[in-house]
């Protein structure tokens, strides 16, 4: 299709254009159109006529019509559309991650094969919204219906999808992100279904999360288990006897720290060590809330400790006055770090502390890697911060000489 060649300043002059081809994907509540033909694909304007046919997916049609510049790539305005008659998809094409997220197969209809990480259904939209691993990354599907009766079904299931990839752009023309449109039902296809209870079989150790392993796929959901040390919304910290884990979860069910839990969820890279996407998790138990190691600044920059809960003496240098959170700046060893609190009521920021008090926080230890790493016992993490849980995480040592 020899429009989508065109630059801006040519598709600008609006040259007339005559399309026969099969629409592949129509919804107006989605201000989403697109025609293919034996050529490519391309996004087309709606159509505005008094008693204009009705579109939809898999009609042959013959489209006339202006080029336009579009917002991302160039695009069809059509001044009349003529329904010829049910149509064939055209075949899908095979992609890669790395073809999506270059844009260049903006509006066409392909196929991709991964592992459903998360389902979610929007009411407004009437679609769910699939987010499925690729190997090279992570997209969101849009389909109509599911093949199972129940989304978390689908979870962790191995899928072929067909769609059009719709880009999503901003305002200087630049992707930010793309999705695949699913016109049919069929167009999302279980290859290998998802374990029927996800919770079957043995936890693995959180320290065995991403390690080597040839024979043992990262692309599907790994369970572990261990206390919980934090929780705020979405993020969830755990450990076991020897490493603790950061979590990503939208599971809203009540958690408190000491509470013992088994996880589910897609290993991922985190700052410095893994994480869990997506998770989903059971409480087993309710037991004491694990003894924070003591640590100074030194260990903390090793990058031992990263997501485990410590406590450190400090300095306070400053509290926060204006922020979403508490924190408080402080100081040890000549080292400057940063403790946070989640605000949950209005007033002075740590009003009780006083600068220059000497104290022993307790929190959840994060690393900032910086740009430095390399291999060997000599290397410091750039940075690290302390997660608060609450003010009784703040213990004083010591009153600021008067």
């Amino acid at each position: 299709m020899e429009i989508r060649d065109l630059t801006v300043a040519q598709a600008s002059q609006h040259y007339p254009v005559r399309l026969q081809g099969v629409i592949t994907f129509f919804d107006t509540n989605l201000f989403m159109r697109f025609i293919q033909d034996e050529s490519a694909g391309i996004y087309f304007f709606p159509f505005v006529a008094t008693n204009g046919p009705t579109l939809t997916a898999g009609q042959l049609v013959e489209l006339e019509g202006t080029t336009d510049p579009g917002e991302f790539a160039p695009v069809v305005q059509p001044s009349q559309i003529k329904v010829l008659g049910p149509g064939t998809f055209p075949p899908a094409t095979p992609v890669a991650y790395e073809q999506l997220a270059s844009g260049e197969q903006d509006s066409q209809f392909v196929e991709m094969h991964g592992v459903v990480c998360a389902v979610d259904f929007d009411p407004q939209k009437k679609y769910y919204s699939v987010e499925i691993a690729t190997g090279g990354g992570r997209l969101t599907a849009l389909v109509a219906q599911l093949p199972v009766n129940e989304k978390n079904l689908l979870v962790d299931s191995t899928v072929r999808i067909r769609g059009v990839c719709a880009s999503r752009f901003t305002s200087r023309r630049q992707l930010f992100d793309i999705r695949l449109l699913l016109p049919r039902p069929t167009d999302l296809v279980i290859e290998s279904t998802a374990p029927e209870d996800p919770f079957a079989g043995p936890a693995r150790p959180i320290s065995q999360v991403m390690q080597f392993a040839p024979h043992n796929p990262r692309s599907h959901r790994v369970k572990v288990a261990g206390t919980v040390i934090y929780r705020r919304d979405e993020t969830l910290f755990l450990q076991d006897e020897t490493e603790g884990l950061y979590v990503q979860t939208r599971q809203a069910d009540s958690l408190l720290p000491g509470d013992r839990i088994e996880v589910l969820g897609f290993p991922a890279r985190g700052e410095y060590t893994p994480m869990l996407k997506d998770a989903i998790f059971r409480k087993i138990d309710s037991g004491p809330i694990p003894a924070p190691t003591p640590i100074t600044v030194g260990e903390a920059l090793k990058g031992d400790y990263d997501c485990r809960l410590v406590r450190i003496e400090a300095k306070i240098v400053d509290r926060a006055r204006h922020s979403p959170d508490e924190f408080l700046v402080l100081e040890s060893d000549g080292f400057i770090f940063l403790a946070y609190m989640e605000r949950k009521t209005h007033g002075v920021d740590f009003a009780y502390l006083d600068n220059g008090s000497k104290v022993a926080v307790t929190g959840v230890c994060r690393i900032e890697v910086g740009s430095e790493w390399h291999v060997g016992a000599d290397w410091r993490a750039k940075s690290f911060n302390l997660l608060l849980r609450s003010p009784g995480d703040i213990e004083v040592l010591a009153q600021p000489s008067p």
